[in-house]
This record gives C-alpha cells, structure tokens and sequence, in this order.
C-alpha cells in the first residue's frame, strides 16, 4: 500500500515494492527510515507533513537541516527517483489494465451490436420471404378476382339473354292474351246469338203447341 500526501490529500496505489510510510505519531525524536525486504521505506518532509496535518512538528529545522545534508539528500533524491519509477510504471500498468478493460468493453459491445445486426438481417430475410409470399398470393387473388369477374360478365351476359327472352315471351303471351280475349268475345256474341235463337226456338215451339191445341180442339168439335 502506497500512501503519498500532497497537500491535504492523501493519495492511495498499491505497487510491488514500494510503500511510503509516514507515521502520525513520529517527531524529530523519533523517525522511522529503515530499507526492508523488496520494500522502500521513506518519511516526508516537515512541509508536507504541515501541509496535510496543518502542524508542524517539533525541532522540525534541525531535521530539516540533517534531511538537508549532501548524503541524506543524495539519499532522498535517489529514493524519490525511484519512487516515481515506480509510480510510473503502476501508471503505465494500471493504464494498461484500464485500456484492456476498455477494449474488453468495446468487444462485447461490438459482440451484441453483430448480434442485433444479424437478428436484424434475419427479421429483413424473413419480412422479405413473407412480403413475397404476400405479393404471390396478391398475384393469386388478382387473377382469381379477373377470373371471376369474368364469370360474373358472363353470367350478367346470360341474363340479359334470358331477360331478352323473357321480353320476347311476354310480347307473344300479350299477343296471345290479346287472342283470347278476342276469341273470348267472339264466343260471348256465339253464345248471344245461341240465346237468342233458343228463345226463337222456344216461343216457335210454344207456338206450334198452342197452333196444335187450336187443332186438336177443333177437330174435336167436328
């Protein structure tokens, strides 16, 4: 666990083999600088302990001074060198990683956005197959419908021929009607002209039977 303070904040990267370690507790009486096992070890100056803490520790100008020393500083220098190789390459690591957890990202999308494309081609194919098959049976409606409209000219065609000929049956059965109704009265005036000479016949016959009673009585009388 890496832990810098720069100014109030306080910045955490976990690293190989690096740590620096400020203790809260440590003065100028007591300070912690030891090298350990693949691990560095670095206290931070008395400023940047008073600019993260906002106090400033005691006999802090003579360690300063004793931090200030060619050796020390040499020391310092080499162990920041160091420390922001480090850091460095936990940068470059970590941009790695966030780079590879990108492309990882860009993948799976690129991954779903084929597979929506490929369901999308499969929806068009099948829309396409069923917009042919509608067009097929449109095709087969339409010559079925020309077919029967055709039927039904002909059938009004037929119709009309009967109508014709039901036209012309109604003419001969008007002139019919109209010679019956001729033969009708013709009969009628028969059958007056029979009354009549039945009534001639009639009062002829009550004439000779009454011309044959004048007879008989007067051949009685003689």
């Amino acid at each position: 666990m890496v832990e810098v303070i720069k100014g109030k904040r306080a910045i955490n990267v976990t690293g190989p083999d690096v740590t620096f370690i400020r203790s809260r507790k440590y003065t100028a009486d007591k300070f912690n600088y030891n090298r350990g096992n693949n691990k560095k070890y670095m206290i931070d100056t008395c400023s940047a302990y008073q600019n993260h803490f906002n106090w400033r520790p005691r006999n802090c100008q003579s360690r300063e001074r004793r931090f200030n020393q060619p050796r020390r500083q040499s020391k310092l220098i080499e162990e920041r060198n160091y420390a922001r190789k480090i850091f460095a390459q936990i940068r470059n690591e970590n941009h790695r990683r966030f780079m590879e957890d990108k492309m990882e990202q860009y993948k799976r999308e690129i991954d779903d956005l084929t597979d929506i494309l490929h369901t999308q081609e499969r929806v068009n194919k099948d829309l396409l197959e069923s917009r042919i098959h509608a067009d097929e049976a449109g095709t087969k409606l339409d010559l079925e419908r020309q077919n029967s409209k055709e039927e039904v000219d002909r059938m009004k065609n037929d119709v009309l021929s009967k109508d014709a000929e039901i036209i012309k049956l109604k003419k001969s059965l008007e002139k019919q009607g109209e010679e019956l109704g001729n033969y009708k009265r013709q009969n009628q005036e028969h059958d007056t002209e029979l009354k009549t000479i039945s009534s001639i016949r009639e009062a002829k016959t009550a004439e000779i039977d009454r011309l044959k009673k004048e007879i008989k009585a007067k051949d009685t009388r003689i």
